[in-house]
């Protein structure tokens, strides 16, 4: 029996080994200039493998990419073929120019945190609040108020990339907000906790440098 066991492993496709390991999603970042994608494998102690990862560069600008489904098709494509990636779900984000951050406060009697947030958002961007998609942070709180940071995007922008992205074959898991990310980045680091240190985050690329602060 052992021997017909181990007889008939070996025989099973590699691909088929692969697919019954606990993967995560397919992170996808959409850069000026390029589009870098990873996959991490199932937590291991304290380290998370990385099953694959890839960038590739493309012509012309990131809008003109993000407004053609095919061309982001065939791109997405090519960037995971033979790499190592398995399934095709997907986390990814919209690119910085494409969404808006505003810290809101709204009083901390009002239980209704998100009619709140909307109400104020509404106030800030051109037209109708309808045309828009909108989250937000909690940030923090006291006895008088409470601090959200509120991320604004065109609904036509995110239906947009959602719709093409979907063209591509994949699916859609999440559409991240990038410092939801970068505190879960930081709290998956040190699954003890930071206590109520604070933690700079520095994300340098070739024309920008983004500062992120992270409390507590």
């Amino acid at each position: 029996m052992r021997a017909w066991l181990e007889n008939s492993l070996a025989r099973i496709p590699r691909v088929a080994v692969q697919s019954v390991r606990r993967v995560g999603p397919i992170g996808l970042e959409i850069g000026v200039a390029h589009m870098s994608l990873c996959q991490l494998g199932n937590h291991q102690g304290d380290q998370y493998p990385v099953l694959a990862r890839n960038t590739l560069t493309f012509d012309g600008t990131r809008d003109a990419l993000l407004d053609s489904p095919e061309l982001l098709k065939k791109l997405l494509r090519r960037a995971v073929r033979g790499q190592g990636f398995i399934g095709n779900r997907l986390v990814t984000a919209l690119p910085p120019d494409r969404v808006r951050f505003t810290p809101i406060t709204v009083k901390a009697d009002d239980r209704n945190l998100d009619q709140a947030v909307l109400k104020m958002v509404a106030d800030r961007v051109d037209g109708s609040i309808d045309d828009y998609v909108v989250d937000y942070l909690p940030v923090r709180s006291n006895d008088e108020d409470r601090l959200a940071l509120a991320a604004v995007a065109r609904r036509e922008h995110v239906l947009g990339y959602l719709d093409a992205l979907a063209a591509a074959g994949f699916v859609v898991e999440a559409l991240d907000i990038g410092p939801a990310a970068i505190r879960r980045a930081l709290t998956a680091l040190h699954p003890g906790g930071v206590g109520d240190e604070t933690t700079l985050v520095i994300n340098t690329g070739q024309t920008n440098t983004y500062l992120s602060v992270i409390a507590g």
